[in-house]
């Protein structure tokens, strides 16, 4: 039962560290407090594991190899490689025909990323850019809103603006 749920643990990306040495495996879990919360998620949730086992079974692979897909998934997430690189790296770790790899590519991207991938793009964005993130840009001030900085308001019209006195 012991081994089931390590087996079931190395199947988390996160859980395939255990499979790396640890010079490998410091070197993402120095970043992981970098990551977004859905981006962590991912990679430490049972249904994320589950998913994985599911998808080993379903390509006819033995359970054993589900920790390689995981991890080419955390390779994903930390920017390692790219989405569309996904598919040739299965087929390569896993000795897979490269059209059930970019088939089984397809359905991780779907499956496992869909649901997080303006969360992945942003985060891989911040991290291309040295973690800068770009300053907010300065409010716009549309026609009808009256601008306090100036001396009154526009119209949409672009008329002058109107005084009401509500004495």
């Amino acid at each position: 039962m012991i081994m089931d749920s390590f087996d079931a643990y190395k199947s988390l990306p996160i859980g395939s560290l255990v499979t790396r040495n640890e010079e490998e495996e410091a070197v993402y879990l120095k970043e992981l407090v970098e990551l977004p919360p859905g981006l962590v998620n991912l990679i430490m949730s049972s249904k994320t594991s589950g998913y994985i086992r599911g998808i080993t079974k379903a390509t006819n692979l033995p359970l054993e190899r589900a920790p390689v897909i995981a991890f080419v998934v955390l390779r994903v997430v930390f920017g390692k490689i790219s989405l569309a690189q996904l598919g040739a790296t299965l087929s390569t770790e896993l000795k897979l025909p490269n059209d059930v790899a970019q088939a089984m590519a397809k359905d991780i991207e779907e499956e496992l990323f869909g649901p997080v991938m303006m969360e992945l793009d942003q985060y891989l964005k911040s991290k291309q850019s040295g973690g800068q993130q770009a300053p907010p840009s300065p409010p716009v001030i549309g026609p009808n809103l009256l601008d306090l900085r100036g001396k009154g308001s526009a119209r949409s019209d672009g008329g002058p603006a109107e005084v009401v006195d509500n004495q």
